[in-house]
């Protein structure tokens, strides 16, 4: 990037792109600006005659000293951070943080955003597990630190750099591992002996989270049945896949069974993302080593509580420790000439991971889950409830305004009824084999749905757990 005064110019010029990330920066050098000459002031009145910090104020001026500092972060030099480093440390702005902390953070943004295409949105949670995103913060602080903001020699810096960001890789495969070993121990797994994790926090560190949307049926399922995500070359979202693979393991089950299928995905079932998913392991016919789709596919957390999959440690150090840590290093870190601090052997040692197996990430790149595209939530607009609501003329008499098949719940059947003297209009769903039972609200159809899909049962048992757990208000 370039300097952001060369980016921005002085407020004065006439002729220049305010980008909006420049304005951002130039607000956050202002309040660094006045935090210091806050701080500095509250030195001079309170004088500590040890400190040489103090002195060097007194003989510079403090203004002078505030001022160059200003310039300094301007123009991207950082000549004078390493002398005011410590110093900033003094400086609390609340919650247990200090100016030390907001500039390592800022400094960790920007070389987060200096390598954005080639490793995009770094700490999205739908695209990086837990220990990845812990990990990518980590270890551009520790770049920025000791790139930036320490004054040891070029050398001393460089080495110590390396010895940090290989403990770190260390820690963070190890984290890996153990809580692979637990998941797959708990889903039937005796490979290893209990660890430090519990059974959720194993799956909090390893899991990818979605937002639950809804999916296009015209994408996951174009020709009237369900896609295959096990033979597909696309970016599936971790949500989207773990959802269709569970929906392919049912139907191979049904047809391995010769069992007649309880209902049609494609008909009867309103897809949306699973919410929590982990990458499994599976033994794949394609060799094309190049591919991203290459032994491995996301599947639900309740896959992995019933010992139906396997997390893929392998894909994990792979993709989500080596890779981002690679990137960034390579990218972000000028090593010294005549000094071998890091390189991808080490790396690769630390992590336990063959050289080959490496290069060979490296040269597929990063994973970009990015299709399907995913369709709102109804109701996620700025519509509201009472807008929807019919507004015209008022009757003396109850009205039926529709009554057909529910676009929102295949396989219902919806009557929507107006009230007499109201515009308020009410809905009540009907199932094929709920005879003479409507249910009255969205949450009553929806908990129908998850019981029948959940246990595997039809409307009229998932009907009568539901009457026997108190919920009668949700039928009439």
């Amino acid at each position: 990037l370039a300097p952001i005064d060369q980016r921005i110019g002085h407020w004065q010029a006439e002729s220049f792109t305010r980008l909006s990330k420049d304005l951002v920066a130039r607000q956050r050098i202002h309040w660094l600006r006045m935090q210091l000459h806050s701080r500095l002031k509250e030195m001079v009145a309170n004088q500590d005659p040890e400190d040489k910090f103090l002195k060097r104020i007194l003989t510079t001026g403090q203004n002078e000293m505030v001022a160059a500092t200003e310039e300094s972060l301007l123009k991207w030099d950082f000549t004078m951070l390493p002398e005011i480093f410590s110093f900033l440390n003094t400086v609390p702005i609340g919650d247990n943080k200090t100016l030390q902390d907001v500039m390592c953070l800022e400094l960790s943004e920007e070389l987060l955003y200096s390598v954005a295409s080639k490793l995009p949105d770094p700490l999205n949670s739908t695209m990086w597990s837990k220990i990845s995103i812990d990990l990518t913060e980590s270890i551009t602080r520790d770049i920025a630190r000791y790139s930036v903001c320490y004054r040891e020699p070029m050398q001393s810096n460089a080495e110590m750099l390396a010895k940090e960001l290989l403990v770190r890789v260390r820690n963070a495969v190890n984290l890996v591992r153990e809580a692979c070993s637990i998941v797959n121990r708990e889903n039937g797994s005796l490979s290893m002996d209990a660890g430090s994790l519990s059974m959720d926090a194993a799956i909090d560190e390893l899991s990818f989270h979605s937002l639950s949307r809804r999916m296009k049926m015209k994408d996951v399922a174009p020709n009237g049945s369900l896609m295959n995500v096990y033979a597909n070359d696309l970016n599936i979202r971790y949500g989207t896949a773990a959802t269709i693979a569970d929906i392919q393991a049912y139907q191979d089950a049904v047809e391995l069974g010769y069992l007649e299928p309880y209902f049609d995905p494609c008909s009867t079932r309103r897809l949306t993302d699973t919410k929590l998913s982990m990458v499994s392991q599976y033994p794949s016919h394609n060799h094309n080593k190049s591919k991203q789709q290459f032994h491995h596919m996301a599947r639900s957390i309740d896959a992995f509580k019933c010992g139906v999959a396997r997390v893929n440690e392998q894909w994990y150090v792979l993709n989500q420790i080596l890779l981002p840590v690679h990137i960034l290093v390579s990218a972000c870190v000028k090593w010294p000439a005549g000094f071998q601090f890091y390189s991808l052997e080490q790396l690769c040692g630390a992590s336990g991971i063959k050289l080959k197996d490496a290069e060979e990430a490296i040269e597929r790149g990063v994973m970009r889950p990015n299709w399907p595209e995913l369709e709102d939530k109804p109701g996620s607009g700025t519509s509201t409830k009472k807008n929807k609501r019919m507004r015209g003329v008022t009757y003396s008499v109850a009205r039926t305004l529709e009554n057909g098949a529910s676009e929102e719940f295949p396989g219902w059947t919806v009557a929507k009824i107006q009230r007499k003297n109201s515009h308020h209009v009410d809905s009540y769903w009907s199932h094929p084999g709920l005879d003479g039972v409507v249910v009255r609200s969205r949450v009553g159809v929806k908990e129908m749905i998850a019981k029948m899909e959940t246990n595997l049962i039809d409307a009229k048992t998932a009907y009568n757990i539901l009457m026997n757990e108190g919920k009668q208000k949700f039928f009439g």
